[in-house]
């Protein structure tokens, strides 16, 4: 507050909001004339808009991306003290004009984005124990071109942006090798949804030759071959997180994941040939699931011991955007109310949690008792750890 900032810019994803709420409120009492702005997931469609109503430290809440309308937002706000509209940005009345809100803006080409700079970061950690060392993010992606096509029932990712969009090979190789070079000897996670398949013919095989040769976590789709497994290991890759969610047949056809069983296995086994980590989880509690094919999953697992486990098997959480949770009633899912933790950190009522909760608890219409027939897959799961 020291350099009496005209801007304060928040970007909320997941766990984020309720920190970055309370730390807009704290700045706004002390610099009342400071723009707040809010982007990010969290504040996509009604959930901005909810945020935007009850929150009055936000002066402007943006909906989608923003990297090219942003800079001329704030730009044309440093010159007159006003934030014209734009499409997707809600803006307090008064001084910054009327509200105005639209559709989500998407970025087209992501080679035209810049490149992130975390050395402001590095500069501000030297000298704190921040207990262990970061993982740089990598962004190569947006969307999910499997998700575009047949959109996995319990996904909540991407919002109104499932249209996959990837980096050229050329500038997602010089970014990489420009962030291994600023900050040597640290992992990289990509945190793209999935893997560019048109990256096993140029990128990869690109960074499997000549490196930049850093530590690489990519999440990609499990029907892989031994062949594309191989070469990703080539490529610097470590740890993968291929999106198993199940070991039945039954419950990869409802969840509409587009692999199989034998598929999920024949990866864990090359991933532990070839020493790769894959981050995966079991998910029970699809609507039209039998209890006793989850039973007889739980049966399977002592034969795979040999195997990584997977990190939990749990029920499904129901988040927004998801067909789960846009398409409920048709789907089973009865009684759809925000997390009761939403309550204790908003105290709203219950409708207006709902407008502002990307997670959500629910209950089966056929009244199903989920937590019963998961607890012999837990346990499984458990031993195998």
């Amino acid at each position: 507050m020291a350099r009496r900032p005209r801007v304060l810019g928040l970007t909320s994803v997941f766990e984020q909001t309720a920190a970055s709420l309370a730390f807009a409120a704290q700045v706004k009492a002390r610099l009342p004339e400071l723009l707040v702005v809010l982007g990010g997931p969290n504040a996509e469609g009604e959930m901005g808009c909810a945020l935007f109503d009850h929150h009055p430290a936000l002066d402007v809440v943006v909906s989608g991306e923003a990297e090219h309308s942003f800079p001329e937002a704030m730009a044309a706000f440093l010159a007159s003290g006003r934030v014209p509209p734009f499409p997707g940005y809600l803006i307090r009345e008064g001084r910054l004009g009327d509200p105005a809100v639209g559709s989500p803006q998407a970025d087209r080409t992501l080679d035209e984005l810049p490149v992130p700079d975390f050395s402001d970061w590095f500069a501000q950690a030297e000298g704190l124990d921040l207990g262990g060392s970061p993982e740089l993010p990598f962004e190569t992606s947006r969307g999910c071109w499997w998700g575009a096509k047949q959109h996995c029932t319990f996904c909540g990712l991407n919002g109104a942006g499932m249209a996959f969009r990837s980096k050229a090979p050329e500038r997602a190789h010089r970014e990489l090798a420009d962030l291994a070079q600023a900050q040597p000897g640290l992992p990289v996670a990509v945190v793209d949804n999935i893997l560019d398949m048109a990256y096993f013919r140029t990128l990869l095989p690109r960074l499997a030759e000549s490196g930049p040769s850093v530590d690489l976590f990519w999440e990609v789709k499990a029907n892989l071959t031994r062949a594309q497994l191989s070469l990703l290991r080539r490529a610097g890759v470590r740890r993968l997180q291929p999106g198993i969610e199940s070991l039945s047949d039954e419950a990869l056809g409802l969840m509409r994941k587009g692999v199989s069983t034998l598929q999920n296995l024949h990866l864990l086994k090359v991933c532990a040939e070839l020493g790769l980590e894959p981050a995966w989880s079991l998910l029970v509690g699809f609507p039209g699931e039998s209890p006793e094919e989850v039973g007889r999953m739980a049966a399977l697992l002592p034969w795979l011991h040999h195997l990584h486990p997977p990190a939990l098997a749990a029920r499904i959480r129901l988040d927004r955007f998801s067909p789960n949770f846009t398409e409920a009633a048709a789907r089973g899912l009865v009684n759809v109310r925000a997390y009761p933790s939403y309550g204790f950190i908003h105290g709203l009522p219950p409708a207006e949690l709902d407008r502002l909760a990307y997670h959500f608890a629910y209950d089966h219409a056929d009244g199903r008792d989920v937590a019963a027939y998961l607890a012999p897959l837990e346990a499984a799961v458990a031993a195998w750890q």
